[in-house]
């Protein structure tokens, strides 16, 4: 029903785990987050890829907040290069493979790249701690640990792919410096993974974004991505003892019933 996400909890240094929950087994829910207190979990993830209102309603009657609404947008690899052959091209030319010695300078970037993630948004996460998530992120997938191949353009961007099945793949991360946007950058590193994937066989790309990253979503429907599912995203936070996290916890409890 609980298990640890060990990546998370060894960058962020607090024990975190991901719950599993179904109507079927709501019964245990109550008896699952005691253990987790007891076991030392300090912070609990909850994903649902359906709108079921009485998990939802359980989910937070135990304290659990929404976090996240994640959309997953998926297109045909062939489709999409054949689509838009023309607006793929314009700076291919500036676009090269990551390697280690450029991790640094991604590094640098993180910062201004993913403003509407969850991280940033959580409570249980501090500023600080979300940028560490995606430095550490993005030096995996360089590292081929999270990704296959990282595409940068240096100083301005950055797109990670994986390759998910036999023929199919997803784009993790996707990013751009918010002063070099609008430029044609993310489409020619869309363009640059999508021919990458092609070559490597795959038939389906999907990626996931943020409901409230309008920009994002837009710019996916533009190349021809349609919109494949949906989750929601509940965290709750167990025993936590930051100041930030009481608040936000004082403000959940104390929010004025409907009668």
């Amino acid at each position: 029903m609980i298990k640890e996400l060990n990546w998370d909890s060894g960058l962020i240094k607090r024990k975190i785990g991901r719950l599993t929950i179904r109507l079927e087994n709501l019964s245990s829910l109550k008896k699952g987050l005691k253990l987790a207190e007891a076991e030392g979990f300090q912070y609990l993830l909850c994903r649902l890829a359906s709108q079921d209102t009485k998990v939802i309603r359980a989910l937070e009657s135990e304290g659990f907040y929404l976090t996240d609404i994640g959309v997953t947008f998926g297109i045909e690899t062939t489709g999409f290069l054949t689509r838009n052959i023309n607006r793929g091209r314009k700076i291919a030319d500036i676009i090269t493979t990551a390697t280690e010695k450029d991790i640094p300078g991604l590094k640098k970037l993180i910062p201004s790249l993913f403003p509407e993630s969850r991280f940033y948004h959580d409570p249980f996460y501090s500023k600080e701690e979300a940028d560490n998530l995606y430095r550490a992120w993005i030096e995996n997938s360089v590292k081929g640990q999270e990704a296959d191949i990282v595409f940068h353009v240096p100083r301005t961007g950055f797109i990670t792919c994986k390759k998910t099945g036999k023929h199919s793949g997803k784009i993790v991360l996707i990013g751009i410096r918010k002063s070099m946007r609008g430029k044609g950058y993310g489409s020619a590193l869309l363009f640059r993974a999508m021919e990458w994937f092609a070559g490597q066989g795959t038939d389906f790309v999907t990626v996931r974004t943020q409901l409230k990253n309008l920009e994002g979503m837009n710019f996916y429907l533009s190349f021809g991505f349609f919109m494949k599912e949906y989750d929601l995203m509940f965290g709750k936070m167990i025993g936590v003892k930051c100041n930030r996290a009481k608040r936000v916890i004082s403000r959940y409890d104390n929010k004025p019933k409907r009668r």
